[in-house]
């Protein structure tokens, strides 16, 4: 879930384990894994630098959010994946 998603899921949580993930073996940038998030590329920022170590980072690429949706597919969908129940 993303970093919003978990402090609304467990806000009796004082903590949320985040881990600082290598992006390859000659590569300068980290990966922060359990900080995912689709906020604006500001706050991305400001909250990274809420953590110890991080106060002057700078972010290379902001992190985006994917949501999904979905067709109940019995009998709705064709195999070309087209719907007949287009309203």
């Amino acid at each position: 879930p993303s970093i919003e998603d978990k402090f609304v899921r467990f806000p009796h949580r004082e903590s949320h384990q985040v881990f600082l993930e290598p992006e390859g073996y000659h590569m300068p940038e980290l990966y922060v894994q359990g900080f995912s998030t689709g906020l604006p590329e500001r706050l991305q920022v400001a909250m990274l630098r809420t953590l110890p170590g991080l106060e002057n980072c700078v972010m290379m690429r902001p992190a985006y959010a994917v949501e999904y949706d979905y067709v109940p597919c019995q009998g709705q969908v064709t195999p070309t994946l087209m719907t007949s129940k287009v309203r």
